[in-house]
């Protein structure tokens, strides 16, 4: 089980004090593995998260340092910062990241594009690679693979709208990403899943089984840098998933007087 879904409850403090800046080159911890050093963020919900994570993959990920702010609009104004404060905490260079994870919706249409802005110019700057991992698939990480249940990931979408996918203990997309009706979510879910042991993550449904801390409420940059430790980023892009189509109407306007042919 990784470090932070083992003792997340305790102080990340205590987790650190590791020696300033590793060489940039990624170390060999045996079969093929390297150990990286990630610089994970989140911005697809109103709370925006930075994590520091240090492993070969997902099980031996450890958390060395966690920032968080919970002000809605402002992952701009604030994320360089809390950047600074996880590196400082771990004391880690920058030149000792390996690569950059960072989480890529569905969520907040401003809020991906803000973290993937910031992921791109520290991957441009640093000249590192980066992964895209999806911000469900970061909740459903967050349970813990020692739960053997199907992880039913759902997050208000707005516009009546719910963001739904399903993920197993191992974290295989079961269901891809897709948006469902807020009124009629309980059924969907029901008939969807019916014969499954299962858990609702994120967001509570009246009527199913559902879980939520801190790690599961919301998309958390510490399972996200976790997962990414996971892919290649030679096949995982750092692209947006946004699911479904901008909310804009072409307005019925009278017809232009420019367009009348002219005398």
């Amino acid at each position: 089980m990784p470090e932070f879904l083992a003792d997340e409850r305790a102080s990340l403090a205590e987790r650190c004090g590791r020696d300033k800046g590793a060489p940039r080159e990624t170390e060999r911890v045996g079969a093929g593995r390297v150990m990286e050093r990630v610089l994970a963020l989140e911005t697809s919900s109103t709370r925006g998260s930075v994590a520091l994570v240090e492993g070969s993959h997902f099980e031996d990920a450890s958390v060395a340092s966690f920032r968080v702010h919970n002000v809605a609009n402002e992952h701009a104004e604030r994320l360089l910062g809390l950047i600074d404060e996880a590196l400082s905490e771990a004391r880690w260079e920058k030149d000792s990241l390996t690569r950059i994870a960072v989480g890529v919706g569905p969520g907040s249409f401003t809020g991906v594009r803000v973290g993937l802005s910031i992921a791109e110019g520290l991957m441009l700057g640093l000249g590192i690679p980066g992964v895209g991992i999806g911000s469900l698939a970061a909740v459903a990480a967050g349970l813990g693979r020692e739960d053997a249940r199907l992880r039913v990931v759902v997050r208000d979408a707005r516009r009546d709208e719910y963001f739904v996918a399903a993920y197993s203990k191992g974290g295989e997309e079961i269901v891809a990403p897709h948006a469902i009706s807020q009124a009629e979510a309980a059924d969907t879910l029901k008939a969807k899943f019916d014969g499954s042991e299962y858990v609702v993550l994120g967001t509570a449904i009246s009527g199913l089984p559902c879980f939520s801390d801190k790690l599961t409420s919301e998309p958390d940059a510490r399972p996200l840098g976790a997962l990414s430790l996971n892919v290649s980023p030679e096949h995982t892009a750092v692209m947006p998933q946004y699911v479904r189509g901008p909310n804009v109407v072409k307005p019925n306007l009278p017809p232009s007087p420019l367009d009348k042919p002219r005398r």
